[in-house]
């Protein structure tokens, strides 16, 4: 039997049963008959958001996110707004990061000896990664911006405050967003913003750290952005593709000469983002970045393009954010925060672990439970 000559229940059970709204879209234009039962008022937005449900659910954390306001308490629940079209469109804004991040997370969270315990997360597992990231960035628009200066974040009303939003989400998703949290620490340390030792180890690991010192090629890191020395002229095609971790420039070693003395150009040169002291406020400053700017900068430092963002992000940020691999772009980007940015660290880890200490749970510094649980490694 022919699909469009199913009765019409039975394609509107079809259509309610597709699980993303892509999906949805495409299936409709197929036929006219489909197209007109899309565009029933009775069922039109029930379809599209049952679709959106299965795609970048769970709703009710990004209809909270995508409503968000500074007009009143930030623990204080407005109702759902009714379904539509608009906002619709701005749940899959949302949901395109969070899926985006769902992505990422198995390759940063088995690394190193645990990457024989790699896998592709479940469906339940990407849901939980979708609803961190959801909660996560409410936070962040409510006590990571620049009304939360350094000097306040210690009084009792914002630390009640902050406290009072946290309270809201049983231990379990709290422990699945400090999981989250871990992760956005993990991608700063290891590609945007990697310490003096990290880019280091990432060179020698990828280049190799032994052999004739006069094969070696040369890169020195200035204020985080690469630039690369090549001594021998038929090695700039061999080490001239993009590193995950610099820029797409390469100067020559004469070039490099006229900026730097003969003997910085004589030696291999390694600078990340400073030493383990301050490297470790630098992240706490990072991480006050909500999941769409972090993963910006992620995509840019590991010289992805960005068809997933490209239909969400405003003007402003993509002004703020430059062109291609620019060099300076994390600082450019970081600079463009405000004053209000620079040593006010992260608040929303020591809150959770504040809660869970309030409820008698244990604290979540060891990695526990969380998304995947303690099992996978």
């Amino acid at each position: 039997m022919a699909l469009m000559d199913l009765p019409t229940e039975t394609l509107l059970q079809i259509l309610y049963a597709l699980t993303s709204v892509p999906d949805v879209l495409a299936l409709t234009l197929t036929s006219r008959r489909l197209y007109s039962l899309l565009s029933l008022p009775a069922h039109r937005l029930q379809i599209l958001f049952s679709a959106a449900s299965r795609s970048i659910g769970p709703l009710q954390p990004a209809i909270f996110l995508v409503t968000h306001t500074t007009s009143q308490p930030s623990h204080l629940r407005r109702p759902y707004p009714p379904h539509s079209l608009t906002l619709l469109q701005q749940l899959l804004a949302v949901g395109a990061v969070a899926n985006a991040w769902a992505d990422i997370f198995p390759f940063m969270h088995w690394r190193g000896p645990h990457s024989a315990y790699r896998r592709f997360l479940t469906p339940d597992e990407r849901e939980k990664v979708r609803g961190a990231v959801y909660r996560t960035w409410e936070y962040d628009l409510a006590f990571h911006n620049d009304a939360c200066l350094r000097t306040q974040r210690n009084i009792p009303y914002s630390v009640s405050a902050r406290a009072a939003f946290v309270r809201q989400w049983p231990s379990a998703q709290l422990r699945e967003m400090a999981s989250l949290q871990r992760i956005f620490r993990c991608v700063l340390e290891c590609h945007v913003v990697p310490s003096n030792a990290v880019a280091r180890a990432q060179f020698k690991e990828r280049y190799g750290g032994g052999g004739d010192e006069a094969q070696q090629p040369e890169v020195l890191l200035v204020g985080g952005e690469a630039l690369y020395s090549i001594r021998l002229h038929h090695q700039q095609q061999q080490f001239g593709a993009k590193h995950p971790h610099c820029t797409q420039y390469i100067h020559s070693a004469t070039a490099l000469a006229g900026r730097w003395n003969k003997a910085a150009a004589a030696q291999e040169v390694y600078q990340g983002w400073g030493d383990e002291v301050t490297h470790y406020y630098l992240i706490e400053d990072v991480l006050k970045l909500h999941p769409k700017q972090i993963l910006q900068l992620f995509r840019r430092a590991v010289g992805e393009e960005e068809p997933v963002l490209r239909g969400f992000k405003g003007g402003g940020e993509q002004q703020r954010y430059g062109n291609g691999h620019g060099n300076g772009a994390v600082e450019t980007f970081l600079a463009g925060m405000g004053e209000w940015f620079y040593n006010n660290g992260e608040t929303m880890a020591e809150t959770i672990a504040c809660v869970l200490e309030d409820r008698g749970e244990e604290d979540v510094e060891g990695g526990g439970g969380g998304i995947v649980g303690d099992e996978d490694g």
